[in-house]
């Protein structure tokens, strides 16, 4: 998985975590190279219905240079997996 940000301050993980009923989101989580700021309070992104990482990229990309960011997509997203291992579409 590739970084949506392309980040060079920040270390980059992209993986998919299963919630309880089944589903598999997509994550992505940055920690910033600097040892100061990797040390500090994470923020969890968790966006709105229509809302797509490429949008925050400006704000996400300022925000992983001074502390530990993970995105967590929410269910409607293009790369969630259902329960059954399909992929979920957004219509």
């Amino acid at each position: 998985m590739d970084d949506p940000l392309s980040s060079t301050s920040a270390k980059f993980e992209g993986r998919m975590i299963e919630g309880a009923d089944g589903w598999r989101l997509n994550v992505f989580s940055w920690t910033p190279k600097e040892q100061d700021s990797a040390n500090g309070r994470p923020v969890i992104v968790i966006p709105g219905w229509t809302s797509v990482v490429e949008g925050w990229i400006p704000l996400l990309s300022e925000w992983v240079q001074h502390r530990p960011v993970h995105y967590i997509e929410t269910r409607e997203k293009n790369f969630t997996k259902s329960p059954d291992g399909h992929n979920e579409k957004s219509s």
